[in-house]
């Protein structure tokens, strides 16, 4: 970093802001992780260090980036012909499947428990 005096959460906002200038601020600022982390200048380096010295906020940031990089890599690398094709009959059009979370609303999913109220009783008018 130069001699200048940069206001660090104007540099860490700045998508320009390198990542060298990134690591900097973080270690000098730690209030910036969180905003250095969520940065689309980070390098996985500067990622694994605010995941080991950054708060439990920061390391939720960098978890985040994580799975969105590996969702992102995973949807990159299936092929086209790993789909696997439907094929609907005359008959079906309109209807959904019966294992189709849509359609099959009568029981409810395990571990979840449906609360009804009771019924109330008539209050008596006078």
């Amino acid at each position: 970093m130069s001699d200048e005096v940069i206001d660090p959460v104007v540099a860490v906002v700045d998508r320009a802001t390198s990542s060298e200038t990134l690591a900097a601020i973080a270690r000098e600022y730690p209030h910036t992780r969180v905003l250095v982390a969520s940065h689309p200048n980070v390098d996985p380096d500067l990622l694994d260090w605010l995941d080991t010295h950054g708060s439990w906020a920061v390391q939720r940031v960098v978890a985040k980036r994580r799975a969105a990089a590996q969702m992102s890599l995973a949807q990159t690398t299936v092929p086209d012909s790993a789909a696997i094709p439907v094929q609907a009959s005359p008959g079906d059009a309109g209807t959904l499947p019966p294992t189709s979370p849509v359609a099959s609303t009568a029981r409810p999913a395990r571990g979840h428990v449906k609360w009804r109220l009771p019924a109330r009783s008539p209050s008596p008018r006078a």
